[in-house]
C-alpha cells in the first residue's frame, strides 16, 4: 500500500475505513477475500447502501497483531471495527478485552461487531453465551470463512454502520480535531475546554462561525481551522440537531491527548 487515503477528503465522500481486529490466525483475512477483494493488508469492496454506491477499505492487521499493540495510524480515521476471534482458540476470545481498550484510546465512539469464527469447526459453540460482545454492546455473528456462513450478513452490516458513523455528529467532530492537528494552534488549557463545552450545551450556536474561539485559539470564528466541507456540514447539524451528550469523548479527550498547557 503506498499511500494511506484521507477519507475525509470530497473524492471519498462515499468512502469508509473498517479495520479488523483480534489475534493472529483467527481468519480476519479470509473474511474480505469472501467479498471478492484483493492485497495483503487493504481489502476493497463496492457496497450499495440506500441506493448508494460505497468504497470500502477493509484493513487487516498482516500479523502486527503478534507485537500486542496495533500502530496508532492503524485505528486513524477508520468508521467501524470488526473483532474477530476463533472458537476453536479460547485465548483468542480471552484477549478481546485488550484489542478493544487500545481501540477506544484512538476511536472511542466508532460502532463494533464481534465475529466468532470457524463455527464449522465445532457448531455447538453457537450455543453459547459470548460476555464480550454483549458487555459492549456488539452484534455477534457465528461465522465460517470456510464455507461462507453469516459472512456477507456480517460485512454488510458492518459497512451500514461504517456509513452511518460517517455521517453522525460524532464523526463530524473527529473531522474537526484531524484537521485541527494539521494547524499551528496552541492547545487550549483545561478550564478552557470545559467551558468552551459547557457552553455548546447550554446554548445551541447557531453556526459554525459561533463556535466559541477558545477552542481553536484565533481570532473571530472557529470555522478560520476549517474546511469549507466541515462547515457546511456543521451547519446543517447546528440546523437540526441538539448538541450531542457525548461531545466530552468527541473532542475534550483528543485535546487532552494533544496536551493541553498548564494553568
Amino acid at each position: 500500500m503506498s499511500e494511506v487515503p484521507d477519507y475525509d477528503q470530497d473524492e471519498f465522500e462515499n468512502k469508509v475505513k473498517i479495520i479488523c481486529l483480534g489475534d493472529s490466525a483467527v481468519g480476519k483475512s479470509n473474511h474480505p477475500q469472501q467479498l471478492s477483494t484483493y492485497a495483503v493488508t487493504l481489502y476493497k469492496h463496492t457496497a450499495e447502501v440506500d441506493n448508494r454506491k460505497i468504497s470500502v477499505d477493509f484493513w487487516d492487521t498482516a500479523g502486527q497483531e503478534r507485537f500486542q499493540s496495533m500502530h496508532a495510524s492503524y485505528y486513524y480515521q477508520a468508521h467501524a471495527c470488526i473483532f474477530v476471534f476463533d472458537v476453536t482458540r479460547k485465548i483468542t476470545y480471552k484477549n478481546l478485552p485488550k484489542w478493544y481498550e487500545e481501540l477506544r484510546q484512538y476511536r472511542p465512539d466508532i460502532p463494533c461487531l464481534c465475529i466468532a469464527n470457524k463455527i464449522d469447526a465445532d457448531m455447538t459453540m453457537t450455543n453459547k453465551t459470548f460476555n464480550f460482545a454483549k458487555k459492549n454492546k456488539m452484534a455477534l455473528y457465528f461465522v465460517s470463512a470456510s464455507n461462507g456462513t453469516n459472512v456477507v450478513r456480517a460485512f454488510r452490516d458492518a459497512i451500514r454502520a461504517a456509513v452511518a458513523y460517517k455521517e453522525s455528529a460524532t464523526d463530524i467532530m473527529d473531522q474537526i480535531m484531524e484537521e485541527l492537528e494539521t494547524v499551528s494552534v496552541e492547545p487550549p488549557t483545561a478550564s478552557e475546554v470545559y467551558d468552551c463545552i459547557c457552553s455548546l450545551k447550554r446554548h445551541r450556536a447557531p453556526g459554525p462561525d459561533d463556535l466559541p474561539p477558545t477552542l481553536f485559539k484565533v481570532g473571530g470564528g472557529g470555522s478560520e481551522v476549517l474546511t469549507q466541507r466541515l462547515s457546511d456540514r456543521l451547519a446543517c447539524i447546528w440546523e437540526n440537531e441538539t448538541v450531542p451528550d457525548n461531545w466530552g469523548q468527541s473532542v475534550i479527550v483528543p485535546i487532552f491527548k494533544k496536551g493541553a498547557r498548564s494553568e
